[in-house]
């Protein structure tokens, strides 16, 4: 009776573990170790961006940009021919397992032939107020875009604060 009871256990425990209930979890969306690489080298082309002022129209400059590969991920130094005196540098950082690019949450990573996008989330502040920011990655051997939309707190329509776009110019050496 033991044999049976244990045989009956046991084929009761084996059905249960090939349930389709207990499929694997869905891989979470993760920045892959070659994607930031891609960018490394120098392009061209331009932000927009709209005003903080009244009646906040876009605005669009020309801008120009180096990305260098260090240690800790990828140095971005953004120019604008137009104004001689204003640039930024800024880093591009996925943490070891993926999940976050520069402390952003990614909500997705999706590929089609050679380009990448890659969606994230954080809290942020636009214009000193509370929001949501999110920041979709277009990346691939030829263009890079960024563009960054706001959900304001206070309710109000989501906005896109600016837009980077770019064309490679060359390659690293």
């Amino acid at each position: 009776m033991r044999t049976f009871i244990g045989l009956v256990a046991t084929g009761a425990l084996a059905a249960c573990v090939q349930m389709p209930w207990r499929e694997k979890a869905p891989a979470l969306p993760a920045v892959q170790p070659g994607d930031l690489a891609m960018l490394e080298g120098s392009w061209a082309g331009s932000l927009t961006y709209r005003d903080y002022s009244p009646p906040h129209e876009d605005v669009s400059i020309p801008a120009t940009l180096t990305v260098d590969k260090l240690d800790e991920g990828m140095r971005l130094e953004l120019k604008y021919p137009d104004e001689p005196s204003a640039y930024d540098r800024s880093m591009l950082i996925a943490s070891d397992e993926g999940r976050t690019l520069n402390s952003e949450m990614v909500l997705s990573r999706t590929q089609s032939d050679d380009e990448v996008t890659i969606v994230t989330a954080s809290e942020c502040e636009d214009d000193g107020r509370p929001a949501q920011c999110e920041v979709t990655y277009t990346l691939s051997p030829k263009v890079f875009e960024m563009t960054k939309m706001v959900a304001l707190e206070s309710g109000e329509a989501p906005f896109r604060r600016n837009a980077y776009a770019f064309v490679r110019t060359a390659k690293p050496d």
